[in-house]
């Protein structure tokens, strides 16, 4: 017979439980105007407004997530009558509305702002009561997202939804507050990760097929005081003084790298084809320069190639030193890095990127050194800003 006193570890059930505090009530700022004349949503597609009656802005859209537009009859083409199928369908459209409002505005479009499923580093850091004290201020709370690392792909918002219907208020017939809609999404979905998504503020408003090309039209709507705490883009000159900044060092998550070196190598093969019809139609160039120098031709084509080899070297020069960085197969036999950080030797300015260590580390362990064959892999300029465009530095 067990002589652990299990007494001591039971609660007193006449101990008062502490009340949670209260959820703070998101105040918007717009007033709404009765005397506002909507203008007719269905002839602006794609052109953001303030709703001033309703204090949202929307936007009519007629390409859906996958860059399909929905022709009623068109190859058998038929609207979802089931109410669940319909929401789902419509949902298609709220990622590419938020965009267009977004870019219409000036707002910054982030992944971290915009997707319900996007793990926030920045929010888990935060007790509940700093949590709720934010919901004062959108614009604390969007701050903060925004300088998150950015997530591996935005999930399509359906493929998170529970088996029950949720109202969400797809449909012009069943409105419904898109706060409430919001409140019930997070209840019935604790898979959620960002509460403070754009998309679960976001609702079809009312949708509409075109008789004269049986086109479908999706209005789209969000609230105006949460479409507005969003931060503003940056210009162009600060995105340029942004690239001309150094780093002392970068740091790795190993778990996004593979997916992030992917995408990055494949956008850079689409630019080149780009690059390909300017060359070949206006006889375009593209020319590097560092501190004003010219430094020789850019080619998209060559940084995708560059970057594979940098992350293929790097994969070596780890197992030579007994760790694996591959995020989709671990190792039993070398350690299982976590992180990799990079830190640079910037004494040269002509060279502010050459490798001075590279360290790995597992979770809850300390950073270890490489020492052996850091002469395979060399970084250079254009390759590490690269990285920054892409958020792989933090």
């Amino acid at each position: 017979m067990s002589k652990s006193d299990f007494k001591s570890l039971q609660k007193n059930v006449c101990d008062e439980i502490p009340e949670f505090l209260p959820l703070k009530k998101l105040c918007p700022r717009c007033i709404p105007n009765p005397n506002y004349l909507e203008p007719n949503w269905k002839s602006l597609v794609n052109e953001t407004y303030l709703n001033e009656k309703t204090c949202e802005y929307q936007v009519c859209v007629t390409v859906d997530k996958n860059g399909e537009s929905f022709i009623l009859g068109l190859d058998g083409a038929r609207f979802p009558e089931n109410k669940r199928k319909r929401r789902n369908f419509l949902r298609k459209y709220i990622h590419p509305a938020i965009a267009i409002m977004l870019e219409d505005e000036g707002k910054l479009i982030a992944d971290q702002i915009i997707c319900a499923h996007h793990s926030s580093p920045s929010l888990a850091s935060l007790s509940t009561e700093d949590q709720i004290a934010l919901t004062n201020n959108m614009t604390d709370i969007f701050d903060l997202l925004k300088n998150d690392p950015q997530p591996d792909r935005c999930l399509d918002f359906e493929t998170i939804m529970p088996d029950e219907p949720l109202d969400i208020g797809a449909s012009p017939d069943d409105p419904i507050d898109p706060m409430a809609a919001t409140a019930s999404i997070i209840s019935k979905l604790p898979n959620i990760n960002n509460p403070y998504a754009l998309e679960l503020y976001t609702y079809v408003k009312e949708f509409y097929i075109d008789p004269f090309d049986n086109l479908l039209k999706v209005l789209v709507a969000i609230p105006a005081h949460i479409f507005e705490a969003v931060p503003t883009a940056p210009t162009k000159k600060e995105l340029e003084n942004e690239a001309l900044n150094t780093s002392e060092s970068v740091e790795l998550n190993v778990d996004m790298l593979f997916g992030q070196i992917t995408r990055l190598k494949t956008a850079l093969m689409v630019y080149a084809k780009y690059q390909s019809y300017f060359y070949n139609s206006q006889n375009g160039e593209l020319k590097l320069f560092l501190n004003d120098e010219k430094r020789g031709q850019y080619y998209a084509q060559i940084e995708s190639k560059n970057i594979n080899k940098f992350y293929t070297t790097l994969k070596t020069v780890a197992k030579v030193n007994g760790w694996n960085i591959r995020s989709n197969t671990k190792s039993i036999v070398r350690q299982n890095a976590r992180l990799i950080r990079i830190t640079f030797d910037s004494s040269d300015e002509n060279n502010p990127y050459k490798i001075k260590d590279i360290e790995a580390k597992k979770k809850g362990c300390n950073y270890e050194k490489f020492t052996k064959s850091l002469s395979l892999i060399k970084v250079q300029n254009h390759l590490v800003r690269h990285f920054h465009q892409q958020h792989l530095i933090t």
